[in-house]
């Protein structure tokens, strides 16, 4: 959940006013499932939930396709599918999708500062994916999160080479 927080970070001052509540209150609905205290929200919920977004969507951007619209959209799917997260599969999709949101920051932004930012970010969400391929008795946090920098490390090149050739 850090990580989401973390991955849509940067397109918060971008997001419609009401999408940032929106997150919040996913992201506490998924706590308090996770607490025990609330339940998964049924099927027709979902629906309103993705109904009412989409409208939402299309009224403040007059559209549902290009940069703006299209992140918002993929940060609205990406944040209800916390909703979703029945088993170890849909943590992996989150973590997954977590790298997409991240990307998307580069539609808007290029600084060194946003780039350095989502270094950061990539490094912790590569900690999640670490931390969902151990076994409960091996996830500590700080062993995980080097690993993480060793693999991190290790694609240093290969951004490298990305990011002359590429533009």
């Amino acid at each position: 959940l850090v990580t989401v927080g973390l991955a849509i970070a940067p397109h918060i001052l971008r997001l419609p006013l009401w999408l940032p509540v929106v997150a919040a209150a996913c992201v506490g609905w998924r706590v308090q499932v996770y607490r025990e205290r609330w339940v998964f929200p049924s099927r027709i919920v979902r629906f309103s939930m993705v109904l009412v977004s989409m409208v939402a969507i299309f009224l403040y951007y007059g559209t549902v396709l290009g940069p703006d619209a299209g992140v918002a959209l993929l940060i609205l799917a990406y944040l209800f599918k916390l909703l979703e997260m029945y088993k170890e599969r849909d943590a992996f999709l989150i973590v997954i999708l977590s790298y997409f949101i991240i990307a998307t920051n580069y539609l808007f932004s290029t600084s060194l500062l946003s780039s350095l930012y989502t270094m950061i970010v990539v490094l912790f969400v590569t900690a999640s994916l670490v931390g969902l391929n151990q076994t409960m008795r091996e996830v500590k946090p700080r062993r995980t999160l080097l690993i993480a920098a060793k693999l991190f490390m290790q694609a240093i090149p290969i951004m490298i080479v990305l990011f002359v050739f590429v533009p």
